[in-house]
């Protein structure tokens, strides 16, 4: 890429005029986000988001909600959107929800991670949770048709190296309660009394993962394997580790200040 032959000349600048114990200088880089995002979906693009809260028996190992860069899975605590009819609690869950595509842009001062998922329904299921409780089948279905996520991030220092802040997340996607799997008279009665309030907790569960996903990407563990990850492509053999000292935005780019340190002979 064109941004890596820019830092490596550089490398080669610095280091032919620096002496074996006496750090580079400081230099100037400035990338434009359509650059930067092609560097980030290199390196991060196998990045994984899975959406799953339905609680499980004494058996069910299946792991909970999480956003996993490489080695590292940092959970996501998604809670459950609970409602009271006729005196008897219901909740509803994300079932089982797996990122199958993550593309990277650019947009007007950040870049932009599109997360698409596999939508095997149902991808919401409900459960009765407490009071008169019959069969789970009498609650209402809810597809998730085409869910995605889309999250915009700002470059950002982050201890001599670089990070991604989101200042943005949006859960998309249409949620559809349908009565079609409660057969029976009870249960097909039951499931129309519940289904406005099914609605509802559909509506308040996608403002929940907006509000989850924003807090969980800016949390210390994915800005420190953020960082890491950026950092481990930024090292140019003996010219040694990038390390920075400034970064700004503007609408299309980012400018880096950084100094490289001479390997001691």
């Amino acid at each position: 890429m064109r941004v890596f032959s820019q830092i490596r000349a550089l490398v080669i600048a610095v280091g032919a005029t620096m002496c074996a114990a006496v750090p580079a200088s400081a230099a100037e880089l400035k990338i434009s986000f359509n650059e930067l995002a092609r560097i980030v979906a290199a390196t991060v693009g196998d990045a994984k988001l899975r959406l799953h809260n339905v609680p499980g028996g004494t058996f069910d190992f299946t792991a909970g909600s999480s956003l996993k860069l490489g080695s590292t899975s940092v959970p996501i605590p998604i809670q459950a959107r609970s409602f009271v009819v006729g005196g008897t609690k219901y909740a509803y869950y994300v079932n089982d929800l797996n990122s199958n595509k993550i593309t990277i842009s650019s947009v007007q001062g950040a870049l932009r991670f599109t997360i698409t998922f596999d939508d095997t329904g149902p991808e919401v299921v409900g459960r009765c949770v407490s009071g008169f409780c019959v069969s789970n089948s009498s609650l209402p279905e809810i597809e998730w048709k085409t869910p995605m996520v889309t999250m915009d991030l700002v470059p950002v220092l982050a201890g001599g190296s670089l990070s991604l802040v989101a200042k943005r997340v949006e859960v998309s996607g249409s949620f559809t309660p349908d009565c079609d799997g409660a057969t029976g008279i009870f249960s097909g009665s039951l499931c129309k009394i519940v289904l406005p309030q099914a609605r509802k907790a559909t509506t308040n569960l996608k403002t929940d993962l907006n509000a989850v996903l924003l807090k969980q990407l800016n949390a210390p563990e994915i800005q420190t394997k953020l960082a890491s990850t950026l950092a481990g492509i930024l090292k140019f053999g003996p010219a040694g580790q990038v390390t920075f000292s400034k970064v700004v935005t503007d609408s299309e780019n980012v400018t880096l200040t950084f100094c490289l340190a001479c390997q001691t002979q």
